[in-house]
Formats: C-alpha cells, structure tokens, sequence
C-alpha cells in the first residue's frame, strides 16, 4: 500500500510537470501569435504613416506651385481693387520669418 502511495505521487508529478509544460507551451505559442500579429500591425502602420507623408509633401508641392502661378495675379487683383489689402505668398512669408530670426540671432 505504502507503494501504491509512492507510485500514485510519481504519477502525480508527472501529470503536473505535463500540465505546466503543456501550460508554458500554449503559453508560448500565444505569445508568438500575439508578437506575428503586432508586428504586422506595426508593418502596416509604418507603411500607412509613410504613405500619408508622401501624399501630404505632393499636396504641399502643389499648393506651393499654384501659389506661385496663381498668387501673383490674384494679389494683383485684390491690391487693385482694394488698395490697403496686403497679401503674401507662403514663400514671401517664410523668407520674411527667416530674415527675423536671423537679425535676432
């Protein structure tokens, strides 16, 4: 009896150390899961973030060249028909923010 006893524990212990390793193996398995999945997530935020960057420098591109073919006569006209209004470009403004923190410099 005390043998069954002593059987039965070993039994026992095995059963629990394959419990915990079948345990710590779902647990890695989901961890692994769990990283495939976020770094693919990172991926395509990366992708989505650089994408945006490109779209918004063509946007900026192109505004600034239609403030460079258009700005020049719709100032005209403003300044024409109302003589106290001063208008500037996006460029004339950066050159003048430029020169301002030079001279403070």
């Amino acid at each position: 009896m005390v043998e069954n006893v002593e059987v039965e524990s070993d039994n026992l212990e095995e059963i629990q150390t394959q419990q915990s390793s079948q345990t710590l193996e779902e647990r890695l398995a989901a961890r692994d899961e769990r990283l495939s999945r976020l770094e693919g997530q990172c991926r395509a935020l990366v992708s989505q973030v650089t994408n945006t960057s490109l779209r918004s420098s063509a946007i900026c591109n192109k505004l600034e060249d239609l403030h460079e073919i258009y700005g020049e006569t719709s100032r005209n006209l403003v300044t024409h028909s109302n003589p106290n209004a001063s208008h500037k470009s996006t460029k004339e403004v950066k050159i003048e923010e430029e020169d301002e923190q030079s001279e403070s410099d």
